[in-house]
């Protein structure tokens, strides 16, 4: 695909290792992603498709070992070999960077990955807790790790009924009360992501979030806004 005929990014952030860029669902995503990278030097793209459930094969789980290009899983290591994709609707996407190092781990941070569940030692088990142990066991400081939240689906938007879904929200009114709004049942699953990973050791200083709602953008697909597209979101090392 000519180059000049790209779409860009709908968001990007680029620190001076890392490049992180969230492409429009509805505009031919795969392609412009594919043109945007090439810009640098990669040639590679592992695309991810997350599972949608518990259960499902890659649930809560990091992929470090990339023999295939389409693989599902919940998150996946991005070293300076190749660039890697994560389709996502409403989902945040989440980069999880040691610059130090040159690695990280792109999370794909749904609903359902971030239940904390009960794992070793009684301790809460989430995607970030995984993503986090992932790079801990390869060599990093949690103190040099920082993160940046792509576009989701904001707690404004994201309501539920709080009696039908009361063993969806349970897990987090226990854990993090404070990202549920008992008035609306509206979870505000960027506060999770931020809560889970400053638990985790992650400074507060070092998170960003580009602030973007995947339903209130018009760019952005949206399952709660009736699309059937998914975005993609893009990470490599520069």
């Amino acid at each position: 695909m000519p180059l000049t005929t790209a779409i860009e990014p709908t968001e990007v952030h680029r620190t001076s290792v890392f490049t992180i860029a969230t492409f429009d669902g509805k505009s031919a995503p795969l392609s412009s992603a594919l043109a945007f990278i090439t810009q640098p030097h990669h040639a590679l793209l592992h695309l991810v498709s997350p599972p949608s459930k518990r259960g499902d094969p890659g649930f809560q789980e990091v992929v470090t070992r990339t023999g295939s290009y389409n693989l599902s899983a919940d998150g996946i290591l991005v070293t300076k070999d190749c660039a890697v994709g994560m389709y996502s609707r409403d989902c945040p996407i989440t980069f999880l960077m040691d610059s130090k190092r040159g690695e990280g781990v792109l999370l794909h941070c749904g609903r359902p990955a971030l239940t904390p569940i009960q794992h070793l030692m009684n301790r809460d088990y989430n995607i970030l807790t995984a993503g986090l142990s992932i790079l801990k066991s390869r060599g990093s400081n949690v103190a040099d790790l920082s993160a940046y939240i792509t576009a989701g689906i904001c707690g404004k938007c994201f309501v539920h009924d709080m009696k039908k879904d009361w063993s969806i929200l349970e897990p987090f009114i226990q854990h993090y009360p404070e990202s549920v709004d008992t008035e609306t049942s509206g979870l505000d699953v960027t506060r999770v992501i931020i809560t889970q990973l400053t638990n985790g050791g992650v400074t507060r200083k070092n998170i960003h979030h580009d602030g973007v709602c995947t339903q209130e953008h018009e760019g952005l697909a949206s399952k709660r806004g009736g699309d059937s597209d998914s975005n993609l979101t893009v990470a490599f090392i520069n």
